[in-house]
């Protein structure tokens, strides 16, 4: 062979192999767009917790208030409809910190309870004791709880998830 027929086909050889002038431009451009996309993961993963906590507070709110409509006439002086709720609620979520949650039950036809923050004071509630549940009235039921998000450097951001569920009492 002669020297231009093999320079040739080495020049063939190698843009077949993707060793021609723009071999490093793969590599700039995978430089450029992986930190954008990690941040994208990482958003949709801060997403993916928050919406998963969400969905425990409303799935627990809906429990708790759900038992409270069917409890009339089972309730005692230390079983209240407050004291009900909070126990309900905190087993269904046993991940939530409950001395971070804010209860507020209201009973159609009475004054609404106050908001508590903290599952045991919400259960010793004095005028939750006294609330009488009435079959046809609604109970109501909100819970709030805090949330923050942390994303790397780009500081934290508070939220308050919150749920409220309204049943009618049985």
């Amino acid at each position: 062979m002669k020297v231009p027929e093999i320079s040739g086909w080495l020049a063939a050889r190698a843009r077949r192999l993707g060793n021609d002038e723009s071999s490093g431009q793969a590599l700039v451009e995978f430089a450029v767009v992986a930190p954008i996309l990690l941040l994208m993961c990482l958003g949709m993963c801060i997403f993916g917790i928050a919406l998963d906590e969400q969905l425990v507070i409303s799935n627990a709110t809906e429990l708790a208030a759900q038992q409270v409509a069917i409890s009339r006439g089972q309730t005692t002086s230390t079983d209240n409809p407050c004291q009900i709720a909070e126990t309900i609620f905190t087993n269904a979520a046993p991940s939530l910190n409950a001395s971070n949650l804010t209860f507020t039950l209201t009973l159609s036809g009475q004054s609404a309870i106050a908001a508590t923050t903290g599952a045991s004071s919400f259960a010793t509630a004095t005028n939750c004791s006294t609330a009488t549940l009435v079959e046809g009235q609604t109970v109501t039921l909100t819970v709030s709880y805090p949330y923050t998000a942390s994303f790397i450097n780009f500081g934290t951001k508070s939220y308050t998830l919150s749920s409220t569920i309204e049943q009618v009492i049985e």
